[in-house]
């Protein structure tokens, strides 16, 4: 019999970008809420997301890779 493989729910973390924070999420490619409310995936680098780093509302956990 297959099983059939369920996916993590992801959960929606609202994004400050203080140093504590930033020091918690690890290095990856994460799908982001921008504050327009458009959604994409953004990596990010140890220091801030790499493109739009003022821009991003929120994002997901897990990582997505």
């Amino acid at each position: 019999m297959n099983k059939i493989m369920i996916p993590e729910p992801l959960i929606p973390v609202e994004y400050t970008g203080t140093p504590e924070q930033k020091k918690t999420i690890e290095y990856g490619r994460y799908l982001v809420v921008r504050k327009d409310g458009k959604t994409h995936l953004e990596t990010f680098n140890g220091t801030g997301w790499a493109y739009n780093n003022n821009a991003i509302k929120y994002f997901y956990i897990p990582r997505i890779s």
